[in-house]
C-alpha cells in the first residue's frame, strides 16, 4: 500500500476539524430550527413584506434603486439590498418557509466560521490560538440573536462577506483585489460593517507582513461611500435624530456603563436578552468611568506592548474587540437600540484572541480549562437557541432580563392574545403601559389593544376608561378618538356619542372608518348637525 502523500495528510488535518466544527454548530443550533416567524420584526419585515414575496424586476428595482421613505420603511428603514435580495430569492425558490430561512442563517454562520478559521490560520502559525479563538467565536451564545432570528439575516450575511474579504486579503496574487468588492457586499448587508476594512490591517499585524496599501485604500473608499449612502437613507427615514440622553456628552457617559455590561455578558453570558434597559446618564458614575478606563487602558497597553516589546497579539485583540463597536457607540450617530447582543458579533474575535493568550500561561491545565469554557458556552448557546423557536418563551425571558422595558410585556400580550388567553393579554398590556413612557407609541398601541379586548369581553366601561385616557394623551390620533366614540355608543350614551362623532368627523374628514362607524350606530341620522 502506498504511503499517504504529505499533501493528502495536510488536507485531512485541515478538513477533519472543519467537518467536526460544522457538525457541532448544527447540533447547538438545532433547537431553533422548529420555530416559525418571531412576532418581533420577522412578521412585518419578512413574513408580510409584499416586496419580498414575489421575485420580479419591479421588486428588484425597488430594493436596489428606490430611496423614497415609503419603500425604505417597508424594507426596515435602511438600505440593505443584499439582505433583501437573499429573502426575495428564498421566497421565489422555496416559498414561505421560515424553517428553511432559519436553516439558511445557520448555514451562513457555519460558512463564516470556517472562513474566519482559514483567514486567522493564514495570519498565525500558532494552531492553539487559531482553534481556540474560532471555537470560542463559534460557540459563544451572544451570537444566537444573529443566527436564530430571521430578521437578523443581515448579521450572518454581512459576517460571511467580511470573512470572505479577510480570506481574500490573505492572498498575494490578483485575488486580493476581490477584497473591496466583498466588503461592499458586506456594507450593504449590514451598515455597521463599514469599519471592517480596519480589521484587514490587523491581519498584516498578526502575519507580520507589509500592508497592501492599494487594497486598503480602495477598501477605505468603499467604506466611506457606503457610509454616505447609509447616512443619506437615515435622513430620508428620519432615523438620525437626537443623541442618546439629549447630547453627545450624555451619550458618551452612558456608553461607559454599556461597555461594562458588555464585558460581563461576554465573560459570563448568563443573562443575555433580546431587549435591554439602558438609562441615559448626564453625569459620570463609577461604572461609566470604569468602562471608558478599561477601553482606553486596553488600547494603550496593547499599543505599548506592540511598539516596546514587538508583541502584536494584544494590539490585534484590542482592535478586534473595540473597532466593531465604534459604529454602535452612539457617539458619532444615534441608534434606536443602545445595546444589543448582535452588536458584539465580531467583538467576540477579540475576546477569543485574548482568552487564548491568557490560557496559554496555564501550561497543561489550559486544555481542561478551555474544554470547560467551550462546553459551557455550547450548552448556553443551545439553551438560548431554543428560546428563539418560541416568541412567548423569548419575551418571558426578556421580561426578566429587562424589568423596566415595556417591549417584553407588550410582545407577551400579543402572544397571549393570539393564543386566546385574553385575560392574561389584558394584564400584560397593562404592564406595558405602566413601563412605557407617556405618549410613546408602545403605550398608545397597548391602550388601543387593551380597550379592544375589553369590548370583546363586554366590559365597555373599562374600555371607555382606557380610551378616554388615551384621547387626552393622543388628541390628534383619529383611531383612538373614533374608538372612544364607538364604545360610548355601545354603552348607550347615544347623545354624547353622536355629538362626539360629529366633532371628530369635522376634525378628521378623511378618516373613512369614522363615517362607517357613525352610519352603523346612527343609520337614520345625518352626519351634519
Amino acid at each position: 500500500m502506498n504511503a499517504s502523500s504529505p499533501h493528502s495528510v495536510e488536507l485531512a488535518r485541515t478538513r477533519a476539524p472543519a467537518i467536526w466544527l460544522t457538525a457541532l454548530l448544527l447540533l447547538v443550533y438545532l433547537p431553533s430550527f422548529g420555530g416559525g416567524y418571531l412576532a418581533y420584526d420577522d412578521d412585518w419585515l419578512v413574513q408580510n413584506n409584499r416586496i419580498l414575496h414575489e421575485f420580479s424586476l419591479a421588486h428588484c428595482q425597488a430594493i436596489f434603486t428606490q430611496f423614497d421613505a415609503a419603500t425604505r420603511f417597508a424594507l426596515g428603514a435602511e438600505y440593505l439590498p443584499i439582505r433583501d435580495i437573499s429573502h426575495l430569492l428564498e421566497f421565489g425558490l422555496f416559498g414561505d418557509s421560515p424553517r428553511l430561512m432559519r436553516f439558511n442563517n445557520v448555514v451562513l454562520y457555519v460558512i463564516t466560521v470556517l472562513l474566519l478559521r482559514a483567514a486567522l490560520g493564514a495570519a498565525l502559525k500558532d494552531r492553539w490560538t487559531v482553534e481556540l479563538t474560532i471555537l470560542l467565536f463559534a460557540l459563544h451564545p451572544v451570537h444566537v440573536e444573529s443566527v436564530a432570528w430571521i430578521a437578523s439575516r443581515k448579521d450572518v450575511l454581512a459576517g460571511c462577506f467580511v470573512a470572505m474579504a479577510w480570506l481574500s486579503y490573505t492572498r498575494r496574487d490578483r485575488l486580493i483585489w476581490f477584497t473591496p468588492g466583498l466588503l461592499a457586499l458586506a456594507h450593504f448587508s449590514k451598515a455597521m460593517t463599514v469599519v471592517a476594512g480596519g480589521l484587514l490591517l490587523m491581519h498584516d499585524l498578526l502575519a507580520r507582513r507589509r500592508p497592501h496599501w492599494g487594497v486598503l485604500g480602495v477598501s477605505l473608499g468603499v467604506g466611506l461611500a457606503a457610509f454616505a449612502v447609509h447616512h443619506h437613507i437615515g435622513g430620508v427615514v428620519h432615523m438620525v435624530g437626537e443623541p442618546l440622553g439629549g447630547s453627545p456628552s450624555a451619550a458618551f457617559i452612558t456608553m461607559g456603563e454599556v461597555w461594562v455590561r458588555y464585558f460581563g455578558q461576554l465573560l459570563f453570558p448568563f443573562d443575555l436578552s433580546i431587549v435591554y434597559d439602558v438609562q441615559p446618564l448626564t453625569s459620570f458614575s463609577a461604572t461609566a468611568v470604569l468602562g471608558w478606563l478599561v477601553c482606553g487602558a486596553s488600547l494603550l497597553g496593547a499599543t505599548v506592548a506592540y511598539f516596546k516589546y514587538q508583541q502584536s497579539l494584544p494590539l490585534a485583540a484590542s482592535v478586534f474587540f473595540w473597532l466593531p463597536l465604534l459604529p454602535v457607540s452612539q457617539v458619532f450617530f444615534p441608534l434606536q437600540n443602545t445595546m444589543a447582543d448582535r452588536y458584539l458579533y465580531f467583538t467576540v474575535l477579540g475576546l477569543g484572541l485574548g482568552t487564548a493568550a491568557v490560557l496559554r500561561s496555564l501550561g497543561r491545565a489550559r486544555l481542561l480549562v478551555a474544554a470547560a469554557i467551550l462546553v459551557s458556552l455550547g450548552g448556553l448557546t443551545a439553551t438560548r437557541a431554543s428560546l428563539f423557536s418560541d416568541s412567548l418563551a423569548l419575551f418571558v425571558d426578556a421580561a426578566q432580563a429587562a424589568p423596566g422595558s415595556p417591549i417584553p410585556p407588550y410582545q407577551i400580550a400579543k402572544q397571549m392574545e393570539n393564543r386566546g388567553d385574553e385575560a392574561a393579554a389584558v394584564n400584560a398590556y397593562s404592564a406595558a403601559i405602566k413601563r412605557a413612557p407617556q405618549q410613546s407609541e408602545i403605550a398608545r398601541r397597548s391602550m388601543n389593544n387593551m380597550a379592544r379586548l375589553y369590548v370583546r369581553a363586554g366590559d365597555h366601561a373599562s374600555a371607555q376608561s382606557v380610551l378616554a385616557q388615551a384621547v387626552t394623551l393622543w388628541p390628534q390620533d383619529p383611531k383612538v378618538a373614533f374608538n372612544l366614540a364607538d364604545v360610548m355608543a355601545r354603552r348607550g350614551q347615544y347623545q354624547a356619542s353622536r355629538a362626539f362623532y360629529r366633532s371628530l368627523l369635522n376634525r378628521f374628514p378623511n378618516y373613512p372608518k369614522g363615517r362607517e362607524q357613525f352610519a352603523k350606530h346612527f343609520p337614520t341620522q345625518s352626519i351634519e348637525p
